[in-house]
């Protein structure tokens, strides 16, 4: 019994470290369903100087959300061109 409750302890602790960040970077799938924020994020997107990994990703996905709402066709596979930012 005492196994068992040392074993668990231990558990809750590592993964008390593996939570998820706070301020997660959106999903594409995310900014497919809110474009007009994806929209006002791309216009900020061009004002920021310098950026963080997790804000280069979530502009690349706002952008990647907004061209695939004016995309007519979606061809699993092809992703419309998008900005390196």
């Amino acid at each position: 019994m005492k196994t068992v409750f040392t074993i668990a302890a231990i558990m809750a602790i590592l993964l008390t470290g593996c939570g998820t960040p706070k301020d997660e970077a959106k999903t594409i799938e995310y900014y497919k369903t809110h474009l007009d924020e994806a929209k006002d994020l791309i216009q900020e997107c061009k004002t920021i100087g310098s950026m963080t990994e997790d804000e280069r990703v979530e502009c690349a996905s706002a952008e990647r959300a907004v061209l695939a709402s004016k995309s007519k066709k979606s061809i699993k596979g092809n992703e419309p061109h998008i900005k390196t930012w």
